[in-house]
Parts: C-alpha cells; structure tokens; sequence
C-alpha cells in the first residue's frame, strides 16, 4: 500500500502537536499544584515553571534585587524558585521580629542542593533540621568549647601566637605585591586546629597544606541558580565536573576528619577509663567520651559534620572579614592612618591586648563599619518550623525563608551612600564612644546566632589591630583600584587582589 509524504509528514505533525498539548498540560497541572497558598505574601509575578529565576544573577547583584524588590512589595513577599513558593524577609525591624520574637517559628533550615554536597543527611548544626538532636549538638559544642577558653579571655593567648605568626609571614614578602588570604586563612583556621584537634600546624606541614586545600574547594564553591531550582542539572555535563570536584572536595575533608577521630579513639583507647576524664585535651576528646554516654545522637558521622561546621564557619568567616578589611584600608588610607594614629598612642609598639579594646572607639568602630560592608553572609535561608504569621501574612510550615541580611547593612535609608566605608556611622558626635546600630547584626540572632560569636569577636580584634600596627598598606598598582563586588559562595569574599604590606615605625 503506497504511503505518501504528504501523510508521513501529517501524521509527524498529529504526533507533535500531540506531545506539545500533553508537556502543555503537564505544566499548567504542576503550575496549578505549586500555586501560592492562602494569605500568602505578594510578590513579584513569574514564569511558569521558573518563577522568578530568570529575573535573579548571583553575587552581589542577587541580593540587591531581592533588597529592590523589598521596596517594591514590602518587608515580607513571596517569590517562586521554581515551583517553591519562598519567602522573602528584610529590613531590621522585620528580620528581628522573624529571629526573635518568633525564633522557634523560623528556627528550621530548608533542603538546599548545596548544602547536600556538604551534608546531605542535615547532620551537625548548621543546616541541621530544628529537632532535639540539632539542640543537642549545638548545646554540647557550646557548652564544651566554652569550657576551653571560647570567647574567654583565657583562649588570648592562642590568638596572639597566631598573630605573631601571620605578622612574620606578611614581613616575609618584604613590601612586595601579595594576596593576603593565604595567610589569613591559616592563621584563623589554626586557631580552630588548636580547640578541636589539640595542636596547631606549621605553615609548611603537607598534611596542613591539605586541610586548606579541602577548605579553599568548599568555600569558593558556587551553586548555578538554574542547579539550586532543578537539582537534576548537576548530573548533566556542562556541570558535572564541577559539582564531582566539589563532592571529592567534601569527602576527602570528612575522611580527613575520620582520620583524627581515629588518633584521638587510639590515645583515649591507652588511657584507663578512671582517667579519661581528666585527659581530655581537645573538643574531639570531649566528644567521644560524650558519645559513649548517648551514642544515639553522639557519633563519629556527626563529629565529622560538626567539625566540619567548626572549620567552616569558625575559620573562613574570620578570615574572609579581615581579607575584606585589608582591602578597604587600602582604598581608605585616611581611615587606616586615623586607626593607626589611636593604635600609637594606646598600644604603642606593646602586644595587643583585649583590654586594649575599651580605649579605641575609633578602631572598635572601624572594624564594625568593615563588618558591615564585609556582609560575609548575605542571605540567610531559614524555614518554617510550624505555621505562623509574618508582616500580616500566613507562612505555611516548611515554607524556605530568605532572610536578605544584606538589607540589614546596606539600605541606604538606614546607611547613607552605603558603598562607602565611613566609621563614624559607628560613633557617636563627637567621636568618643561606640553607637551601636539596631540593624547591625553581623552574626545573625535569635535561637540561630552564630555560636563562635565571641571567639570571631576576639578574633577580629586582635588580628586587625595588629595588622595596623604593624603594617601600612597600599594597593600593588596605585593607579588601579580592585573591585569591591563579592563573590557569594558558601560566603561572600573578595575578588582576588593585591597589595603590599609595608613595615611601619612603631
């Protein structure tokens, strides 16, 4: 039977037209099921199947939309990733209320696909659900690292042998062009080797070298929009490598970290059991014996997390915020000589104290209008712990909640012409005492706070004034100035820069 062309290329068309209705369907039925909920807040309109994807970029210029679009809609509005109907929190006043006064409503941490990379089974703390095992281990880390010093002036002398270490490696590139991270990477992260493994490293141990590495692949890590709203994406080959890259990244640190568990089993496995009490030497230490009393929420795949966390956040945020720091005093330097002027005539040529603090508003303030501009994590995601209200409107459980900390430190209402480093937003008139702001919260609030508050406060003190002290800092071409835009990965960092670290006469 004859079989024309005309038909073969009618029945193509039929079958066509027939799979296009049928993805059509698809898309309206899905898109009817992720509709927003009752009450739910206004927000500005999206694409079927994207939402508003399409509409966002990355870095810096992400958070400044979902800050525009704040202004637009108001305080608390409704976006869709996807088919996720999110939700949008800023300004002071509103992240307050959403951290504190409604802190167990918000305290959840919603499913994100690079966090999954990270922690794929929301171990530990800080993508950890909010459940009793969460508070167990967030109550077990805090208590245990303040009983070794944390935030206390007792861990003060640990800092200063760290910081006398970084001064000797910024003397080492004797005023030639450097970039700073390095070395301020591996001194705050040695502060965090000494609290949990016991000892510090040596600059040039191999096996230090590694560590840093494993940490450097994390951190600089940065998720494509398009994978956060279709995780499938990351299996296919434009992404693939990368996303393996950082799967080996995370492995080898937590395989890393089984390794000292293992040391630590073998020294406390040598000691009677009268004794191990007493030979606790470190906060792996703590946490095995803890985890011979409830090794249900105790166990080394939730040390290896939690160390994890300690590492991540202990270490990068420190070093990052002082990365930002050298960056802006070099683009400052009217700033960083009145910083270096008060150093002088408190401090002198002397070791910088913590006691010193009081008596340097000008710096303590400096330090928070650098913190400020810093913005080392721009978006916070929470989720909904239970159904709640927020600015009027109804927030189902589970609903993911950006919270734009960003708006915190840059709405130009409550910080004028934003982009510019200015200290004395910090001060009050005539100069001599700290103002603190409501909406300076660098370490977020609420059941969520940030636990290494105090040691990063600690941190940051001592490193960046004796940074100052020591050295003056000008940018390695005088005539090019680096950018200031971030790069938002698992935080916001500089882009690479250079500058020379020039001896001061003290």
């Amino acid at each position: 039977m004859a079989f024309s062309f005309g038909s073969l290329l009618s029945a193509l068309l039929s079958w066509t037209t027939s799979i296009i209705l049928v993805l059509v369907v698809v898309v309206l039925v899905i898109s009817w099921l992720h509709q927003k909920p009752k009450d739910f807040p206004p927000g500005p309109r999206g694409l079927p199947i994207f939402g508003n994807v399409l509409d966002l970029e990355q870095d810096d210029a992400f958070a400044e939309k979902l800050m525009r679009w704040g202004k637009e809609y108001g305080p608390v509005y409704g976006v869709k990733i996807g088919f996720s109907n999110d939700v949008v929190v800023c300004g002071a006043e509103m992240i307050k209320t959403l951290l504190v006064k409604k802190g167990l409503d918000f305290a959840d941490k919603p499913k994100l696909v690079e966090a999954d990379l990270y922690n794929k089974e929301r171990r530990g703390i800080f993508v950890s659900r909010c459940t009793d095992g969460w508070a167990q281990q967030r109550h077990f880390a805090h208590t245990t690292l303040r009983g070794m010093g944390f935030g206390k002036v007792a861990l003060e002398p640990i800092i200063q042998e760290e910081v006398e270490d970084m001064i000797k490696q910024f003397t080492s590139y004797k005023s030639q062009p450097f970039d700073p991270q390095g070395p301020l990477a591996t001194n705050s992260s040695n502060v965090i080797c000494r609290l949990t493994f016991g000892h510090r490293f040596e600059h040039n141990d191999p096996e230090f070298h590694q560590l840093m590495d494993y940490l450097r692949g994390i951190m600089g890590f940065r998720a494509e929009v398009e994978v956060m709203v279709f995780p499938f994406l990351q299996h296919a080959y434009i992404y693939k490598e990368r996303w393996q890259r950082n799967h080996v990244s995370v492995q080898n640190m937590l395989n890393y970290f089984g390794g000292k568990i293992d040391e630590h089993k073998t020294r406390l496995s040598n000691t009677t059991a009268a004794n191990q009490e007493h030979d606790v030497l470190d906060f792996i230490d703590a946490y095995l014996l803890q985890a011979k009393k409830d090794p249900v929420h105790f166990n080394d795949e939730e040390l290896k997390v939690v160390l994890s966390d300690l590492f991540i956040a202990g270490s990068d945020t420190v070093s990052t915020t002082l990365c930002w720091a050298i960056l802006y005093m070099a683009a400052y330097p009217d700033i960083q000589g009145q910083v270096q002027a008060e150093i002088q005539e408190v401090i002198g040529g002397d070791l910088v104290c913590l006691s010193h603090r009081g008596s340097m508003p000008y710096t303590e303030a400096t330090l928070m209008e650098l913190q400020r501009l810093a913005s080392v994590v721009p978006i916070n995601p929470h989720a909904a712990f239970r159904d709640s209200m927020l600015g009027g409107y109804h927030i189902p459980k589970g609903t993911r909640v950006w919270i734009n900390m960003w708006s915190l430190f840059r709405d130009p209402v409550d910080w004028p012409n934003p982009h510019k480093c200015d200290p004395h937003r910090f001060l009050n008139k005539d100069g001599t005492k700290v103002a603190h702001q409501d909406s300076f919260l660098p370490f977020s609030a609420g059941r969520r706070i940030c636990m290494g508050e105090q040691l990063a406060k600690m941190e940051l003190f001592l490193f960046f004034v004796s940074l100052m002290q020591h050295f003056k800092y000008v940018f390695a071409d005088p005539d090019k100035t680096p950018s200031f835009e971030g790069v938002v990965g698992l935080n916001r960092q500089p882009r690479p820069y250079k500058v020379k670290a020039i001896l001061r006469n003290k």
